[in-house]
């Protein structure tokens, strides 16, 4: 099963797939997917990628149960942020893994990166990737984050769909206000 896809950000015959079994990159001009050397260290699924957009021999990898990869070389190698995010579930999901839903670099400024956690709520880096902090303050149910989005006419306006609504946020992810929506 893929659960993520990537199109590198210059080069349109280049994409990334994220699956149960690892990454692959498919090249349009050999028409094949080749795996990228991802060791899964008993994960269960690549879940999220990402490139940053002004060096995309950086890409940031999520996976389930919820943890935060990152390549500095195209792919060929990657570190464990050590992200801590939870691994599995507490409460009425208890036992439930954890996965990173959505991995997004800001197209300005690719220091900034959000990431959406089923089950972990919303995260935010301001070092490119390496390093990352919790930052739901103000969802009222900050467990599962689906999608984060820039708005690319506002900057430091981010928005973010969770289980009880869409939020926005106008300090790149500081606090949260939940929107009124149908």
């Amino acid at each position: 099963r893929v659960w993520a896809l990537e199109p590198h950000p210059t080069n349109p015959n280049d994409m990334l797939a994220g699956s149960n079994f690892g990454i692959d990159r498919w090249d349009q001009a050999a028409k094949k997917y080749t795996r990228l050397p991802f060791k899964m260290d008993g994960l269960q699924l690549v879940t999220a990628l990402a490139y940053n957009p002004s060096n995309p021999d950086v890409i940031l990898a999520g996976t389930q149960p919820a943890q935060i990869w990152r390549s500095d070389d195209g792919g060929q190698t990657w570190t464990n942020t050590n992200v801590k995010m939870a691994s599995y579930a507490r409460g009425y999901f208890e036992g439930h893994w954890t996965r990173v839903t959505q991995i997004l670099f800001d197209k300005k400024d690719p220091n900034l990166v959000w990431a959406g956690v089923e089950i972990d709520g919303a995260w935010r880096s301001k070092d490119g990737g390496k390093t990352w902090t919790s930052i739901h303050e103000g969802m009222l149910d900050d467990s599962d984050v689906f999608s984060i989005q820039v708005d690319a006419l506002r900057p430091g306006r981010i928005f973010a769909s969770a289980c009880s609504g869409v939020y926005a946020s106008a300090d790149e992810g500081g606090r949260w206000n939940k929107l009124n929506t149908p």
